[in-house]
């Protein structure tokens, strides 16, 4: 299998150079491999869109969730994709390897891990490993860019600060989720939808998701006050929105939602907007490569 690396440089906490010399030593006595450093945003959708099927190739996302964003939107029918955390809240990856590691040794890991084949959604034309959010969460998101990246600010705080900055003005809209067959409107504060358990940096709102189930977690929140937001948030990191009455949680694969005016929205931290998105599950149609010592990975039979 031929094994295409793909860098983002300036994903997360940087430090992509050690990459390169872990890769060239694993592969010291083959040529089964290459490395590719992006050069601007978009690149790796670029240089993953090259591979086919017929290459019998794997390519692997090295950098953050916005990196894996890139390459899956590239990545053509049965190329396998494999995601090596290097970013600031490597969500995704949350959910793959949920123990602490070391970053050569989940390389290796990696390019000697399984291949399993897993779930991905879609918001219109945007493919998403991980999540899909309209609203307030997007709009966190959308304030948290502005933050990553800065001298003397570390990026780990980025969406706390983003949060905090939210919080002030408060928005709320109008959303309707079309649903098999149904529909519902109401004034939203914001709708998750989730693949995988994680995201935000580590927030744990659908500890239950599974990337092999075809079924997304819809997070569904009402506009609340302001000084309920941080219960709320409280709650929401870890799993517990069950108890809170402002949320409703609905399984589902395929639905629409509409609002009354162009909303911010969100894919693996991407910003798009729009007032009418259609968001599709792509069960089972994704070839991943588990790392040794996920748990995904021991339930597949070698």
């Amino acid at each position: 299998m031929k094994n295409v690396f793909i860098i983002n440089p300036v994903a997360g906490i940087r430090k992509y150079e050690r990459y390169i010399p872990w890769i060239k030593e694993y592969f010291k006595n083959s040529d089964d491999y290459e490395i590719h450093i992006t050069k601007y945003q978009g690149h790796a959708t670029e240089i993953a869109s090259q591979y086919t099927k017929e290459d019998n190739a794997c390519v692997y996302s090295i950098g953050g969730d916005g990196t894996a964003y890139e390459v899956l939107n590239g990545i053509n029918d049965g190329v396998t994709m494999a995601v090596v955390p290097n970013g600031t809240g490597d969500d995704f990856h949350r959910t793959v390897y949920k123990k602490k590691f070391d970053y050569k040794e989940m390389l290796i890991n990696t390019i000697e891990g399984q291949v399993k084949m897993i779930d991905y959604g879609q918001a219109n034309d945007h493919r998403f490993l991980n999540m899909f959010c309209i609203g307030f969460d997007a709009m966190i998101g959308e304030a948290a860019i502005a933050h990553t990246n800065r001298k003397f600010f570390p990026n780990s705080l980025s969406y706390v600060v983003a949060v905090i900055q939210k919080v002030v003005s408060l928005p709320k809209f109008e959303l309707t989720l079309n649903y098999n067959g149904k529909s519902a409107s109401k004034e939203t504060l914001f709708l998750a939808v989730l693949n995988g358990q994680y995201y935000g940096g580590g927030f744990n709102p659908t500890p239950e998701a599974d990337i092999t189930d075809g079924i997304f977690e819809v997070l569904w929140v009402d506009t609340i006050m302001r000084r309920q937001i941080p219960k709320l948030i409280l709650k929401y990191a870890k799993g517990k929105h069950k108890e809170i009455s402002q949320i409703e949680s609905f399984r589902l694969d395929s639905f629409n939602v509409t609002t009354k005016g162009s909303m911010t929205y969100t894919c693996d931290g991407e910003i798009f907007t729009s007032d009418n998105i259609n968001i599709i599950m792509h069960k089972n149609k994704l070839p991943f490569k588990i790392p040794k010592g996920s748990v995904l990975y021991d339930s597949v039979t070698e």
